[in-house]
């Protein structure tokens, strides 16, 4: 620890060694994501905090006021409820002279040190008169509000000015990549086993499950503190903290890990905006090997945008990922859920939907957890979506618009029956009723036994002044089902078509007795 140096009135100005942190111990998740955005501006050298940096043998008080009087500028982490937290007894620590967090304030200002307030997600600005007199100037810095998108690039610009930042290459090179592999493998693990706990019911047991998997991470910033991979974890395991504490029914919880997840996924969409506005193919840059590192991680920004109900956004973030890493298969596979979200209020984005189905099924087998199985099903789904908005606008008289959507999904995902049959219908109710038949022929090709469809045929049959074909597909349906309405009416024109007045008219007979129609129809469908 590098001393400072003392000036005329006899206080210590800064050598301008770095940063000192002061935070509570209650407040470590989001002291985590500051600490992690300070160490790759300035490098681990020019961060102080006391979850790493103290050696075990060093007098620890003395050790926490040198480093505050080496330090250029303090940040200071307020997490929820920081100014009216009490000790053992039922005191406010705060108005405690001995409580730390005070004394580091009250140095910091007695240096005139530049201050940070950094505000963590789901805590307010404190109210000057819970403070100490001693430390209410605190009020009077510029404060950095995590859950805002800027959060991470105004903290870095207002520190900038005290503090050296380090050159592009890292400050150290500690060959640890091992150690660190093990250690996210079993955060891994621990968040797997947390969610299994939750489903059973278990919620403490998942909670102290996962509060071992950030002190795990801890360890892994303090070791890598520039690795994309373990930032990303951070992230994931803050957003499944959020869903143990919302399934639990800790809504305040719950917005707390979702605005850290927020905070850690926001700095790396930057990044990766960044990186992309500099390359088109991340994979030729040095960040070839982390590149689907911060993949995930952006993707899980996706995620956290989904939950706060931004699907636009979320979107936006999916779109980004697949530019950034196309063969990262969840990313297509959460980008066509998104989008399938939207469509439940919005109009389908049909060609962006069918493209990223194209692209799933290209790059998703091989992505544990999606298999034939998984891909069948959004193949049905993202079908579905397609054949609905082609409905609605059918129902709206847009055929070639609907006929478009078909085309987009058949072109590139192939022959879906109910596609196809919306297809046939506008290609009908536009007059191209050989375009239609041709649909319908495929449709039933595959599908023989599905009545539905053979009675939509007849009625194109009968358009092309095809009496034979439509009776043959009439009857083939009424061995299968009875007839609706329209399938009556279409069988008895085709009798009648056909010479077959007797058989038409005890048909109708029967028909109306039966209560299948009202009355004898007398021209065609």
């Amino acid at each position: 620890m590098s001393d400072a140096v003392p000036t005329s009135d006899g206080r210590r100005e800064s050598d301008g060694s770095g940063v000192f942190v002061s935070y509570r111990r209650v407040d470590v998740e989001p002291t985590v994501v500051v600490y992690s955005w300070l160490t790759e501006r300035f490098g681990r050298d020019a961060v102080f905090w006391d979850a790493e940096d103290i050696a075990a043998s060093a007098p620890w008080a003395s050790e926490i006021r040198e480093s505050v009087r080496a330090a250029s500028a303090l940040v200071v982490v307020i997490g929820k409820g920081w100014a009216e937290l009490k000790d053992a007894n039922g005191n406010v620590r705060l108005l405690q002279p001995r409580d730390w967090v005070r004394q580091e304030i009250e140095l910091a200002l007695e240096l005139d040190l530049p201050i940070v307030p950094v505000v963590a997600p789901g805590a307010d600005i404190p109210d000057v008169n819970s403070l100490p007199d001693t430390i209410a100037p605190l009020l009077d810095r510029q404060a950095v509000l995590m859950k805002e998108m800027k959060a991470r690039r105004q903290l870095l610009k207002l520190l900038e000015t005290y503090v050296p930042v380090v050159s592009d290459e890292r400050s150290e090179e500690v060959n640890l990549d091992r150690l660190a592999w093990l250690l996210e493998r079993q955060v891994q693990r621990l968040q797997t086993r947390a969610v299994e706990l939750v489903q059973e019911g278990r919620t403490d047991r998942a909670r102290y499950e996962l509060e071992e998997g950030v002190q795990l991470l801890l360890e892994l910033v303090a070791l890598m503190p520039m690795s994309l991979r373990i930032s990303g974890q951070l992230g994931y395991l803050y957003a499944t903290l959020e869903s143990q504490h919302r399934d639990a029914g800790d809504a305040e919880g719950a917005e707390k890990y979702l605005g850290l997840a927020e905070a850690v996924f926001t700095d790396l969409i930057d990044k990766a905006n960044g990186l992309l506005s500099e390359h088109d193919d991340l994979s030729t840059t040095e960040l070839a090997r982390d590149l689907e590192a911060l993949a995930s991680s952006v993707n899980g920004y996706g995620g956290v945008q989904l939950k706060r109900g931004q699907i636009d956004e979320a979107i936006a973030t999916y779109n980004v990922v697949v530019r950034m890493a196309p063969g990262y298969g969840y990313a297509w596979h959460d980008l066509i859920a998104a989008l399938l979200t939207e469509a439940r209020d919005h109009e389908l984005r049909v060609d962006e939907i069918v493209t990223a189905l194209d692209a799933l099924k290209e790059v998703g087998p091989g992505h544990p957890g999606i298999g034939k199985r998984k891909l069948a099903d959004m193949e049905r789904r993202v079908g579905d979506a397609v054949a609905a908005a082609a409905h609605r606008s059918i129902t709206e008289r847009k055929y070639q618009r609907a006929i478009g959507f078909c085309d987009s999904y058949v072109d590139t995902i192939g022959p879906d029956r109910y596609v196809l049959g919306m297809r046939a219908w506008a290609h009908d109710l536009s007059g191209d009723h050989l375009n239609a038949l041709a649909d319908y022929d495929t449709i039933i090709d595959e599908s023989p036994s599905d009545p539905g469809f053979r009675i939509a045929r007849a009625g194109t049959r009968l358009a092309l002044d095809h009496p034979a074909g439509a009776l043959e597909d009439t009857t083939a349906a009424m061995r299968m089902r009875p007839l609706p309405d329209q399938g009556y009416r279409t069988h008895i024109e085709a009798l009648r078509r056909l010479g077959r007045t007797d058989e038409a008219e005890e048909f109708v007979a029967r028909a109306t007795a039966d209560g299948r129609i009202a009355s004898d129809p007398r021209s065609s469908p």
